[in-house]
């Protein structure tokens, strides 16, 4: 049980990692607010934690799990950027 929670955590903490280098990558003008990263990091990282959690009980498949999370966090993040810069420019 214990070793579930601390992969879980673990897995969390790598993955808003890489979306914080993902953000990055996409906002080399520096063009987006710190709040809306903070935001859709925070987002994605709970999202991508509870789906792992959840999923990580009833299918007990890892690498689909993770694949399955990873895009969907991707997608949504990838979205939301897209939004927010089409927010910025229309100012």
């Amino acid at each position: 049980m214990y070793y579930e929670i601390i992969t879980i955590i673990v897995i969390g903490v790598i993955f808003v990692v890489v979306l914080t280098e993902i953000v990055k990558a996409f906002d080399k003008k520096h063009r987006l607010k710190k709040w809306f990263v903070f935001v859709s990091l925070f987002f994605s990282g709970g999202f991508s934690t509870f789906f792992w959690w959840v999923e990580l009980y009833q299918m007990r498949n890892w690498f689909f799990c993770w694949l399955v999370i990873f895009g969907l966090s991707f997608l949504i993040n990838n979205y939301l950027i897209k939004w927010i810069k089409l927010k910025i420019k229309n100012k």
